[in-house]
């Protein structure tokens, strides 16, 4: 009889050390794929603010090209009105 309760208590044993190590296992593949995941998000976020800094930096140089050519324009009919004044007067 008392053979029979160790050889159930060590089974029991045996079984809970296996279980422990399954939990273990799965608890590092766990952590591993959290890194994987986090390492993703900050890849992804790097690779978005790069596309956000293009985009401002492509919509300043238009606006730069649209202030050059309204400043242009500007200067150009400026220059006639002074032309024309001059005709006149």
């Amino acid at each position: 009889m008392f053979q029979c309760f160790v050889d159930r208590f060590l089974k029991q044993q045996t079984s809970i050390a296996e279980e422990s190590r399954r939990h273990d296992e799965t608890l590092h593949l766990l952590e591993r794929a959290q890194r994987e995941l986090e390492h993703a998000s900050a890849a992804n976020h790097s690779k978005l603010q790069m596309q956000v800094t293009e985009n401002v930096e492509e919509i300043n140089q238009r606006i730069s090209q649209r202030e050059t050519k309204v400043g242009k324009v500007h200067v150009d009919k400026l220059s006639h009105l002074e032309k024309v004044f001059c005709i006149v007067y």
